[in-house]
């Protein structure tokens, strides 16, 4: 992976599309937990979703354009 970010994500799931994966969606129940990292300030969250914008597009950007290439691993069976 490239990115370390909030976006990882959203790299995992272009680098399964490439490589024909299924992909399905699933709901989770969330609980808020006290001591999240996120700022909810305006500015702040204003910021992290451009961050997050920025990093969605570098990723489809740099594998479609073939700065970023996935190399092929090949797992042996063991018995």
């Amino acid at each position: 992976l490239h990115l370390e970010q909030w976006a990882f994500d959203t790299e995992l799931v272009v680098i399964a599309e490439n490589l024909n994966m299924p992909i399905v969606e699933v709901g989770v129940e969330w609980q808020e937990i006290d001591g999240s990292k996120l700022h909810t300030g305006k500015l702040a969250l204003i910021k992290a979703s451009a961050c997050m914008l920025r990093d969605m597009i570098c990723v489809r950007a740099c594998y479609w354009l073939g700065l970023w290439v996935l190399t092929e691993v090949k797992i042996e069976k063991v018995d």
